[in-house]
């Protein structure tokens, strides 16, 4: 009998958009071999499943979830299954699923929160974990973790909204005098490249800045390194071995790889952006393997991550770590049993985390009086 995925995607996340790709490209590649399950994850938070979700060309109907064989679902704590909702008041018993697939960029679907779902009802889902989650989606906290094992990452700090808001002069003047006016400034908790700006002068950050707040509430200020290569590693760990795929080098433009680089270059989203062998010598390519593996490692991920570096010369700096990836970056193994690989390894590792003892009786409730509060 066929293990039955439930293919997660969408969700609040300005990476909406191209969390309905991955997942197309995921159900295409999953029916194969399992029944797949899509569970789609409205901008506004609700919950949607029918087989008219598993076609890409229908999300470009604004109106497809009015369509007549879509239907809400909702998640039963007691079941752990699907049950469709006919109205406010009525629910039915849809499918029960053996594990949930990700394919959620950013937001609440890459931060922990949907990851923490699943923990709390003991259910089985791809990639990494409610903490390892959280980290590697704020940037700046991903820093100062990699910098504390002598991971080298590019010179840079963030920046909270109030902050900005009641120091705004004297943020400025910090970031002249210890980066410079050559900087990119980010969201520290988004992808895509959305809300990204290179700026040459104070008054394009400030302006960079301020947009940024518009999407997240922390900015992250970093060093402009210019005339660097873009390089692109994705790793898996398997029956407790680490599986690198190739190395690619993206092709970018005005210094930083943009939206539209990626996804609208030509109309083929994440694997159409114009990609080519990385071109570093044999030792740059041992050390970035090497470091993907660290990572891996000590910060306890799991499932497909692809991780980015900026290579200039003889230095390599880790920008970003991408527990969801686009496409969940099959393209870089160019082999697609990769992803079969990822979901038999998180079922894997649920069964080893269900052999742990979760209980623990004790006689303290016999034993234990409250008195009564008086003044």
């Amino acid at each position: 009998m066929k293990n039955r995925v439930a293919l997660f995607f969408g969700g609040k996340s300005v990476e909406h958009d191209i969390s309905i790709i991955t997942a197309m490209q995921m159900y295409a590649l999953l029916k194969e071999k399992y029944e797949v399950i899509p569970v789609y994850i409205s901008k506004n938070g609700e919950w949607y499943s029918g087989d008219d979700l598993t076609v890409l060309d229908n999300f470009k109907d604004n109106n497809i979830l009015n369509r007549k064989n879509i239907f809400r679902v909702s998640l039963d704590t007691y079941s752990k299954s699907l049950f469709k909702q006919k109205n406010t008041s009525t629910l039915k018993k849809y499918k029960s699923f053996d594990i949930a697939f990700l394919a959620t960029h950013g937001g609440v679907g890459e931060n922990g929160s949907l990851q923490g779902v699943f923990e709390t009802l003991d259910i089985c889902y791809t990639g990494s974990g409610v903490k390892q989650s959280a980290i590697c989606m704020d940037k700046s906290i991903t820093k100062r973790i990699l910098n504390s094992f002598e991971i080298e990452t590019v010179k840079g700090f963030s920046v909270k909204s109030y902050e900005y808001i009641v120091s705004k002069d004297n943020i400025l003047d910090k970031i002249e005098n210890e980066i410079g006016t050559n900087v990119i400034v980010k969201p520290c908790s988004l992808g895509s490249s959305i809300g990204i700006s290179k700026c040459r002068n104070l008054e394009e950050i400030d302006s960079a800045i301020q947009n940024v707040f518009n999407y997240d509430d922390k900015v992250l200020i970093e060093d402009c390194i210019e005339n660097f290569k873009e390089i692109n590693i994705a790793a898996l760990k398997k029956d407790g071995k680490i599986i690198l795929s190739n190395i690619e080098e993206a092709v970018k433009n005005d210094g930083f790889l943009s939206f539209k680089d990626k996804y609208l270059g030509n109309g083929k989203s994440m694997k159409g952006m114009k990609r080519q062998d990385a071109v570093i010598d044999e030792f740059t390519k041992k050390r970035i393997e090497n470091i993907t593996e660290n990572v891996y490692n000590n910060l306890e991920l799991s499932g497909i991550l692809r991780i980015d570096f900026i290579v200039k010369g003889n230095l390599i700096y880790l920008n970003e770590i991408n527990t969801i990836p686009g496409s969940l970056a099959f393209y870089l193994f160019e082999n697609k049993d990769i992803i079969f690989d990822m979901i038999e390894s998180s079922l894997k590792e649920k069964n080893e985390k269900d052999k742990i003892i979760k209980s623990f009786a004790s006689n303290v409730l016999n034993v234990t009086t409250v008195s009564k509060y008086t003044k």
